[in-house]
């Protein structure tokens, strides 16, 4: 009587064994993997900030120092590559400048360090007269300075904050003006830079 319903049992389990393809199992686990979505880049998302730099400029027995309000645009091509656009505003006086700029940009998680080459067209080279001595000197190195200037721009501090926020401090940029080439140094300290994706 049991042995009807066992040898029954059996016949059954071997014949789904039977019916059943090689590594089946397997080629669920793969199929199920492959349709899944790759990992993507970070889409080429567009981000506006906003920033706080000190500018220093420095010629022979000479310099000024000025503090000033960013605005920029960044957005990424390729992978590890940003371009970018802005304009400044110094204080006491009030002087204007624009600049764009192309930077390397690796994505290392949270951290998205940045440097490369700013170029830009400014009113801020403004000396006052100071005293009498040297000024012949002073002068002579400000005389037939063109407006446009060409720096290294350097981002070390900047994150991302969740998906669409940046903040950057500490950003240091050294250049100085294209002709009289080396006349004018130019130095700039960017305190705190925030920003998100649009």
């Amino acid at each position: 009587m049991l042995a009807a319903p066992l040898l029954l049992w059996a016949q059954t389990a071997a014949a789904n064994v039977a019916t059943k393809p090689e590594g089946a199992g397997q080629h669920d686990v793969v199929a199920e993997v492959a349709t899944k979505p790759e990992s993507v880049l970070p889409r080429n998302d567009v981000v506006l900030t906003a920033g706080a730099p000190v500018t220093l400029y420095m010629s022979p027995f000479s310099g000024v120092a000025s503090f000033g309000i960013e605005g920029a645009v960044h957005g990424r091509f390729e992978r590890s590559f940003l371009w970018g656009a802005g304009a400044r505003l110094g204080f006491a006086p009030a002087l204007p400048e624009v600049f764009g700029r192309v930077l390397l940009a690796p994505l290392l998680g949270a951290w998205e360090p940045a440097a490369g080459l700013e170029v830009g067209v400014t009113a801020r080279a403004h000396f006052e007269d100071g005293a009498e001595q040297f000024g012949d000197i002073r002068e002579a190195s400000r005389r037939d300075v063109v407006p446009v200037y060409l720096a290294l721009q350097t981002m070390p501090l900047r994150f991302r904050v969740g998906e669409r926020f940046r903040v950057s401090v500490l950003e240091v940029q050294i250049g100085t003006h294209l002709s009289p080439y080396g006349r004018l140094a130019r130095l700039q300290l960017g305190i705190v830079s925030a920003g998100f994706s649009l």
